[in-house]
């Protein structure tokens, strides 16, 4: 555009900017996203973390109910030593989840997801040999049946729709069973060697809590595998054969399966089936399906051990907590409050240098042997229900 300038002269006026300019103008840009980015990630996590907190409320809530119902918390599994279902069934009454219950109370053709078979009726009963349908079965409708408590929001893995091969659906949480935990199919010990609020086929009233509600973990957050698998530590059961059969050594064998050169993925040779089915059958009651233990920090690692000679079940096995949180993991509490557990609580307790010393799993110790204080320090204490130990989060 052309106008006349001072002195009369004819000039060019100035109306887009330089390619210096504009080049200025989308490195200010650029760097206004790039500090803005991290902090709207922030808060899309911290509203995940709320909901997560949410989620662990509800359950908490309706073991709460149900205990007012049952005058105890539900077990960790009932039915038979193949197939067990999870204190997460038991609890659905008291979930809002009237589909998923009025499907399994009503059984019959409906429940099934071909229409063809034939499903029985089931009451929530509380009995040892009571469950609706095998846990791994791929046509019972209510195990494939998705609500969103069940996943925590930042376990990406939790909602997969598993549809075969005996994998019915993931679950971001867990029951705390203590601070020790046998591997093998055991009933007739399952209830003797948990130190937490959840046991095998028999529930745990809250006058066996002499720990206080306060101070003892009742659920908490872990990851569910991917489909296929993983090597990273959090998100997998680590397996390592012709380990000890006792506790005391869980901690170091479990130490043994990570990676040297990378300690937050486990070695490539230490991967288990266990750790394929981590958390993808929500419906099992199973210890590594339902349960975790107080015996490492949130997002170390889960492992299981045991003695490939030996069928008497000297076995362990050690689920941790874990989750996509940043510096641990959230767990509700048995008076209904959810506290964040971190990865620096402590584990250890140098007064008491052998777990071994104190409960063996080749014989299992009735509940009076086993209510000595955890040799895990802060979180094994939080673990255990019945052991004289009232630690509070530091």
């Amino acid at each position: 555009m052309l106008k006349w300038g001072g002195g009369g002269c004819l000039c060019r006026s100035k109306t887009a900017f330089t390619l210096v300019e504009l080049l200025v103008v989308i490195a200010i840009i650029g760097i206004l996203i790039a500090l803005l980015l991290p902090a709207v990630q922030a808060a899309r996590e911290a509203a995940r973390r709320m909901q997560c907190t949410n989620h662990l409320k509800q359950w908490a809530l309706a073991a709460h109910n149900f205990h007012d119902t049952r005058n105890t918390f539900p077990p960790l599994g009932i039915g038979n030593n193949a197939s067990l279902t999870s204190w997460s069934i038991l609890l659905l009454p008291f979930m809002e989840q009237s589909a998923i219950t009025e499907m399994i109370t009503s059984g019959g053709t409906a429940a099934s997801e071909n229409g063809t078979q034939n499903f029985p009726s089931y009451n929530f009963a509380f009995t040892d040999s009571g469950q609706p349908a095998d846990a791994w079965s791929d046509n019972y409708k209510p195990w494939h049946t998705k609500f969103s408590t069940r996943f925590c929001p930042s376990d990406g893995n939790a909602s997969f729709d598993w549809r075969s091969g005996g994998y019915t659906g993931g679950i971001s949480y867990r029951g705390n069973i203590g601070d020790n935990s046998p591997a093998r199919y055991r009933p007739e010990s399952w209830w003797a060697v948990t130190r937490g609020i959840f046991q095998q086929f028999k529930g745990r009233g809250m006058s066996r809590i002499t720990d206080g509600t306060s101070n003892t973990m009742l659920f908490g957050e872990s990851l569910v595998a991917p489909a296929g698998g993983s090597l990273v530590a959090k998100e997998t059961i680590a397996g390592s054969a012709n380990t000890s059969g006792k506790l005391g050594n869980t901690i170091n064998a479990m130490m043994l399966l990570l990676d040297p050169n990378n300690r937050r993925n486990i070695k490539a040779d230490a991967q288990s089936t266990l750790g394929i089915w981590k958390g993808t059958r929500w419906n099992e009651g199973a210890i590594y399906a339902a349960g975790f233990v107080g015996v490492m920090p949130p997002n170390t690692v889960s492992g299981i051990g045991w003695v490939e000679s030996d069928a008497a079940g000297r076995s362990w096995m050690s689920i941790c907590l874990s989750s996509n949180h940043s510096g641990g993991a959230n767990s509700a509490f048995a008076d209904g409050s959810v506290h964040f557990i971190s990865e620096t609580i402590s584990n250890a307790n140098p007064a008491i240098p052998n777990y071994a010393d104190l409960q063996p799993c080749i014989t299992p110790p009735t509940e009076l042997e086993g209510s000595k204080p955890s040799p895990f320090g802060v979180l094994g204490a939080l673990s255990t229900a019945f052991c004289g130990e009232s630690v509070t989060l530091p």
